[in-house]
């Protein structure tokens, strides 16, 4: 957790571990449910805390919005932030120039900038 506070990542994409074949770590004991389940839990606070602090250094970003999903439209930022707007015009398959607002799900809410 030191490392990731350290380089600051935008966000972070958790899930907890399961063994692999083949890999060194295989050969290790399993950890309990409980363990695993707070430890993501401790990493999820972290990545909340991370995409604050992206926000509050980071205003405004350029975003591609790919698809709507339920009332969102939703695209990545240029630094790959995963990006919400609630737009009732079609903005799918455009760049547009956002004013990131809050995190939101596994990314943040963006608004369109006002010049």
């Amino acid at each position: 957790m030191h490392f990731i506070e350290k380089i600051g990542f935008s966000g972070l994409h958790i899930f907890q571990y399961s063994k692999r074949d083949g890999t060194v770590a295989s050969k290790l004991p399993d950890l309990p449910s409980q363990v695993k389940r707070q430890r993501a839990k401790k990493l999820e606070e972290l990545d909340e805390r991370l995409r604050k602090t992206f926000i509050a250094q980071n205003k405004y970003g350029r975003v591609l919005f790919e698809e709507k999903i339920g009332d969102f439209y939703v695209g990545y930022s240029e630094n790959y932030v995963k990006c919400y707007i609630n737009s009732v015009e079609n903005i799918s398959n455009q760049v547009l120039e956002v004013e990131f607002e809050k995190p939101y799900l596994e990314g943040v809410k963006v608004k369109i900038k006002q010049n």
